[in-house]
């Protein structure tokens, strides 16, 4: 857990194995530390996607009834002028 890895979560051993130069290999963070952010990341992925539904439902749902509110205004203009 504490193997050092790099920005896509792979070891040098990994890199190795799969055929891949491993010469100008760097690590930069633990394969944990790895694995929690990317954790972290999807959940914020899944709220931001969630929150951002529920802002243009209510978006539109403002604006659907503005027009409604805007056309009823319309139409109750037009009958009293006929």
């Amino acid at each position: 857990m504490t193997e050092g890895v790099n920005s896509q979560g792979q070891s040098r051993a990994d890199q190795k194995r799969a055929g891949r130069d491993s010469y100008n290999f760097k690590d930069e963070t633990t394969r944990v530390a790895f694995l929690i952010d990317k954790r972290l990341n999807e959940e914020i992925e899944k709220a931001m996607k969630l929150a951002l539904a529920t802002a243009n439902d209510a978006i539109t749902n403002g604006l659907k009834s503005a027009v409604a509110f805007e056309l009823n205004k319309i139409n109750a203009k037009l009958k009293a002028a006929t």
